[in-house]
C-alpha cells in the first residue's frame, strides 16, 4: 500500500477546517510534488507529454500568475486563503492525473500504439506514431490516399531504424520537383499501393 504523505491526510480532513499555516503547508507539499512531475514530463520526447494533465497544469498556472514559460505550481502564493484552497485543489487535480507520471504517459501511448497497430495492421512504435501525427504526414497521407493505404506506406518503408524519416524523405523529395510524379508512382506500385496522385496535394 502506498504510503500518504501528512499533506495528503490534511487534505482528506478538509480544507476548509484547516489553518492558513497549515494550507501554506500542504500548498508547498503539494507543489513541490507536481512540478517535479512537471519537469520530469519536459524532459520526455514528444509531443504526448505536454499535452494531457500538463497542458491542465500549465492553463492552471497561467490563470494564477501569467507564467506561459515552464510552469511551475510553487511560485506566487495566494494571500486569500480562498484563492489558496482553489490552487490547492487544482494541484491535487493534476496530481491525481494518470498522465501526470512519465510512466502514465507512457502507459497510455503504449495501449494506443497496441491499438492503432491491430486495427491497421502495422507494426509502429510509439516514438513512429507520435512522428506520424507530429509532422502532419499522417494527415496528409489520410486525406490522400484514406487511413488503411497510408498506414500501409508507413508500415513498408524500413531503411534501418528511420521508418518514417525515410518515408518522409521520400515523399517530400518528390513533393518538391513536380516532375519526379512518376518515381512516386513507381514507389507506390512497388509496395503494391495503389491511388491517383496529385503531389501538389501532399
Amino acid at each position: 500500500m502506498a504510503r500518504i504523505s501528512k499533506a495528503d491526510l490534511m487534505y482528506e480532513g478538509g480544507l476548509s477546517n484547516l489553518s492558513r499555516k497549515d494550507l501554506e503547508y500542504v500548498y508547498r507539499s503539494f507543489a513541490k510534488r507536481a512540478d517535479q512531475r512537471l519537469v520530469r514530463l519536459e524532459k520526455m520526447p514528444g509531443a504526448d507529454a505536454t499535452s494531457g494533465a500538463y497542458a491542465t497544469a500549465a492553463r492552471a498556472i497561467e490563470h494564477y500568475t501569467g507564467m506561459t514559460d515552464k510552469p511551475r505550481f510553487n511560485r506566487g502564493m495566494p494571500k486569500e486563503d480562498a484563492l489558496l484552497r482553489m490552487k490547492i485543489r487544482d494541484i491535487k487535480q493534476f496530481l491525481g492525473m494518470p498522465t501526470s507520471t512519465t510512466g502514465g504517459v507512457r502507459s497510455i501511448a503504449n495501449k494506443r500504439t497496441k491499438t492503432m497497430n491491430a486495427k491497421y495492421g502495422v507494426n509502429l512504435t510509439n516514438r513512429q506514431w507520435a512522428q506520424v501525427w507530429e509532422s502532419g504526414l499522417g494527415d496528409k497521407l489520410m486525406n490522400k490516399f484514406g487511413s488503411k493505404t497510408a498506414f500501409k506506406m508507413l508500415a513498408k518503408v524500413k531503411i534501418g531504424k528511420n521508418t518514417l524519416s525515410s518515408l518522409a524523405k521520400q515523399i517530400s523529395s518528390a513533393v518538391r520537383d513536380t516532375t519526379k510524379t512518376a518515381r512516386l508512382d513507381r514507389w507506390m506500385a512497388k509496395h503494391g499501393l495503389t491511388g491517383e496522385v496529385d503531389i501538389d496535394d501532399l
